[in-house]
This record gives structure tokens, C-alpha cells and sequence, in this order.
């Protein structure tokens, strides 16, 4: 084989590992690093450390998956417990792991699994699903039992209920948002438990920042088409629940998937039904309870 042929195959190596006789691994160089060396200069002078990036070989894919992405590697050294070489992996081997761990994340937000997704019978299909839905259910009953509660609110102002689907809609999306960030994250490695307050900080702060943009917007709107008729305190009503339900769903989804990794509960499969339920039990008592005191206190006309 030519110089050139060589030197274009060793091109394509991402890098060379140097071990001692026993083989075990004791640094690291590129192809370039040892091409530019000079031919009397011994490996150890130019090789690297590989103390961070080292795999080990009983490691689930799934850590040397977040490994690859948070150090952005283009290979990393597989080792056993006495750090003897195994093999190498690339980057090309693990984007297969990538694909494949984010959609059973994917697929366990959705309440099933990754099978489903590629080939299930219908009734396989509902066995799967149903018992995710189990809390989405009774939660909504409780929802239901909340707002037998409130009969008398809504029965002194009617135009109340018609407001309930969308505040409970707009903090259920902010939360979807805001989990699936968080849930992806920490499969990624992007996020670690430490992270918890500053994210759950951020959130809460976007939450408000959005559910204040968004309260004046349908309070506007509520003010145009209600306010003649049950007064200025109509609207204030409105906005105010927006703005809660964006706040508190947004602040439950950063800190729900936080919880669960903590508790050792995978946040991919319970987060998305904890906060929707969540939101809306939420969201509803507190639309309805400012809704109340409004009118105790005269300043919602009937």
C-alpha cells in the first residue's frame, strides 16, 4: 500500500489509543498529532489523558449515549474494570442508540411503547395506553366534583364556564412545553438533578412572563365582549386565571420530571399525566375561587 493510501486511511480514523503490554489504556493522540510528531519522539510524549471519556463496557447504552452528547465526542475508548482496551466506540454507532432512546421516551410520554409505534393490533394498542389514562381520569372526575361545587358561581354568571376549557388548555400546553424540556434533558445529560432550582427558576419566570402576555390578551377580549354586562371585575377574573395556570403548569412541569428521576421513577411515562391532571385541578379552583370571591365582594354584576 502507497504512503498516500495510508495516510488517507489513518485520516479517517477520530483518534488512536496507546496501551501498555497489558493492555491496558494509557492515553490517547489523533492521526494528525502523530503524523506532525517527529519520528524519534515516543507516544507518551504526544498522546493525551482519557480519564474523561473513558466507557465502561457494562455501561447502559443510554449513559454512553449522553456521554457522546455532552462531551460532543466523534469516538470514545470502551474499557473493562481493569481499564483494558475493548474497543472503540464512534459516533456513528451511538446515533443509532440516540434515535432509539428518544423515541421509547417519546413513545412512554404518549403512554405506550416503542413497539406500538411501529407495528400493534388495536386492542394491543388500547391495553398499552389504558392504564396511563387511569389518573387522567379520576383526576377529571375530581375536576368534575370541583365544579359542582361552584354550581352557584357559575349559575350567577354562566359566561364563567365558557372561559374554563381555555385556561385549563393554555397552562395544560405551557406544561407539556415546559416537561418535555426538562424530560429531555435530563435523557440527554443536558440536565443533571443539581440543575433542578435554576431550571425550575426559569420556568417559573417564563410561565409568569407568558401567562401575563397571554391574561391581557384574553382579558382584552373577554373585557370587549363581557364587560357591559357583568362589569370590570369579568375580565380582571379571566386574566388573573391565565396567568396562574400558565405560572403554576409551567413551574410543575420543570420540577415533576425532577422529582421523579430523584424518586427513581422514569419521568418520561408519568410526567405528561401528572401535569395535565395537575393543571387543570389547579387551574379550575382557582378560576372558579377568584371567580366566587368576585361576586361575594359586589364587584362581579350579575
Amino acid at each position: 500500500m502507497c504512503v498516500a493510501s495510508r495516510l488517507h486511511r489513518m485520516s479517517e480514523l477520530h483518534m488512536l489509543y496507546v496501551t501498555d503490554d497489558q493492555g491496558r489504556l494509557m492515553g490517547v493522540l489523533t492521526p494528525r498529532a502523530l503524523i506532525a510528531a517527529p519520528r524519534d519522539m515516543r507516544l507518551s510524549h504526544i498522546m493525551g489523558p482519557v480519564q474523561l471519556i473513558k466507557i465502561r463496557a457494562d455501561v447502559d447504552q443510554e449513559e454512553a449515549a449522553k456521554v457522546f452528547s455532552k462531551y460532543k465526542l466523534l469516538a470514545a475508548p470502551v474499557v473493562d474494570s481493569d481499564n483494558r482496551l475493548l474497543g472503540v466506540l464512534t459516533v456513528d454507532d451511538i446515533l443509532h442508540v440516540i434515535s432509539q432512546e428518544a423515541t421509547e421516551d417519546i413513545a412512554k410520554m404518549a403512554g405506550t411503547t416503542a413497539e406500538e409505534l411501529e407495528d400493534a393490533s388495536a386492542s394491543r394498542v388500547a391495553r398499552l395506553r389504558m392504564p396511563w389514562l387511569v389518573t387522567t381520569c379520576i383526576a377529571e372526575v375530581v375536576v368534575g366534583a370541583i365544579v359542582h361545587r361552584f354550581e352557584a358561581t357559575l349559575a350567577q354568571a354562566v359566561a364563567l364556564a365558557s372561559f374554563m376549557p381555555l385556561i385549563a388548555a393554555m397552562g395544560g400546553n405551557v406544561g407539556t412545553q415546559s416537561s418535555t424540556l426538562c424530560v429531555r434533558g435530563l435523557a440527554t445529560g443536558h440536565l443533571v438533578l443539581k440543575d433542578w432550582k435554576r431550571v425550575t427558576i426559569r420556568e417559573f419566570l417564563a410561565g409568569l412572563y407568558m401567562g401575563a402576555g397571554y391574561g391581557v390578551f384574553v382579558g382584552l377580549i373577554t373585557a370587549a365582549v363581557h364587560s357591559a354586562r357583568f362589569g370590570w371585575a369579568f375580565p380582571v377574573v379571566v386574566a388573573t386565571a391565565v396567568l396562574l395556570s400558565m405560572t403554576v403548569a409551567s413551574t410543575l412541569g420543570a420540577v415533576q420530571p425532577f422529582l421523579l428521576t430523584r424518586f427513581r421513577m422514569d419521568p418520561a411515562v408519568a410526567v405528561g399525566p401528572l401535569v395535565s391532571t395537575m393543571t387543570d385541578l389547579m387551574s379550575v379552583t382557582a378560576y372558579l375561587s377568584l371567580a366566587t370571591l368576585a361576586l361575594s365582594l359586589g364587584w362581579l354584576t350579575r
